[in-house]
C-alpha cells in the first residue's frame, strides 16, 4: 500500500515519514525506534529543523533520497570492511579527491547524508546530546565565547552550538567549498548566520596564527592517515586552558575513512602524545546487524591544554 501524503505541501513530521517510507520502506522502522528511544522531544526537533532546512516537499524528498544513497553506500562499505579488515581509501588526499572535491557527490549524497544521520541514527543523536551537555555547556558559561569548528561538514554541530549558546560566535574551517556553502545556508535558515563564518582553510596549513578558547572537531580524526598530525594542528590552535571537543569513529567504514581506530585506548594515546589532558570521555556503539562481527563505535573526548 502506498503511503498517503499530507494534503498541504508543507514540511512536517508526517511528510518526512511518508517520503522515507515511499523511498525506502526498509528504513522506515528507524523512525519508530528513534521515537521510542528519544521521545517526543526528538520528534519535535526533527519536524522543526526539517521545516527550516527544506522548505518544500521537493527539497525534502531530494535530501531523503541523498540520505538513502548514503546509508546504502555506508552499509556496503561496512560489509566489505567486515570481510577484509580494510577501509577503501588509504590517504586523506585520496579521500579528498573521492569525496570532498566531488561537488555532485557532496551536494546530492554526502551532505544530506551526514546531516540526516544526526536525526535518524541513535548513536549520532546521542552524540549531539553529549556534545550539548558538555562542550556547549562550557560555551554557555562564557559570554561572547568564540569557537572554531574544524571540518564543518553540513554545519550541524556549529548550528547546535550557536542555537544553544546565544552569545557565542563560530568560525568553520573546511577544505570543501560545497560543505562551506551548505553549512552557511544551514546557519542562515536558523538565523545564526551573522554569528558564523565559514572559511576554505586546511587546518594543516602551518602558517595559521589565530588561536581559540574553544575548538570542536567532529568525526574528522579518522579521515587522516596520521591522526596525530591533525591533533598537533588542533593543539597549536587551542589556547592554554582552552577546551576542545574531539570525536572519531572506531571500526566504521565510510567513503572518506582512512585510519582504522579499533579501540578507544588508541585514540586516547594519540590525544595524550599530542599534549592534551582528557577531561571527559564517552563512547557509544552503533546498531549493528547480528551478521556483522565488527561493531562500529563513536567516541568523544573533552580535552584541554594545561
Amino acid at each position: 500500500m502506498s503511503p498517503s501524503y499530507p494534503s498541504k505541501n508543507e514540511v512536517n513530521f508526517a511528510l518526512f515519514c511518508a517520503l522515507l517510507e515511499a523511498r525506502a520502506p526498509y528504513l522506515s522502522n528507524s523512525m519508530e525506534k528513534m521515537q521510542k528511544q528519544f521521545g517526543n522531544d526528538w520528534q519535535t526537533e526533527l519536524a522543526t529543523d526539517m521545516a527550516k532546512l527544506f522548505t518544500t516537499k521537493s527539497k525534502l524528498d531530494d535530501a531523503i533520497n541523498g540520505y538513502i544513497q548514503f546509508v546504502l553506500e555506508t552499509a556496503r562499505l561496512q560489509n566489505q570492511f567486515t570481510k577484509t579488515g580494510k577501509y577503501p581509501v588509504k590517504t586523506h588526499a585520496a579521500a579528498n579527491e573521492r569525496v570532498f572535491a566531488n561537488n555532485n557527490y557532496m551536494s546530492k549524497i554526502y551532505l544530506p547524508g551526514v546531516l540526516l544521520i544526526n536525526y535518524l541514527w541513535p548513536h549520532q543523536y546521542a552524540l549531539k546530546q553529549h556534545f550539548t551537555a558538555t562542550f556547549v555547556k562550557k560555551l554557555r558559561s562564557n559570554n561572547n565565547s568564540k569557537f572554531l569548528d574544524i571540518g564543518v561538514g553540513s554545519g550541524y554541530f556549529s548550528r547546535v552550538a550557536l542555537t544553544n549558546a546565544l552569545s557565542a560566535f563560530g568560525t568553520g574551517y573546511d577544505i570543501s567549498r560545497p560543505a562551506l556553502e551548505f553549512a552557511q545556508n544551514h546557519m542562515e535558515y536558523f538565523d545564526v548566520g551573522e554569528r558564523w563564518s565559514g572559511q576554505q582553510i586546511d587546518i594543516l596549513n602551518g602558517s595559521l596564527k589565530l588561536t581559540w578558547d574553544f575548538i570542536m572537531s567532529i568525526e574528522i580524526l579518522h579521515l587522516f592517515e596520521e591522526p596525530v598530525v591533525l591533533l598537533n594542528a588542533i593543539r597549536d590552535r587551542l589556547n592554554k586552558g582552552g577546551i576542545a571537543y574531539i570525536t572519531t569513529a572506531l571500526n566504521a567504514a565510510e567513503a572518506d575513512a582512512v585510519y582504522i581506530y579499533r579501540v578507544p585506548e588508541e585514540v586516547e594515546y594519540h590525544l595524550t602524545v599530542s599534549g592534551f589532558t582528557i577531561i571527559d570521555r564517552w563512547k557509544i556503539a552503533a546498531p549493528t546487524p547480528k551478521s556483522q562481527t565488527i561493531v562500529p563505535y563513536l567516541v568523544s573526548y573533552l580535552v584541554t591544554l594545561e
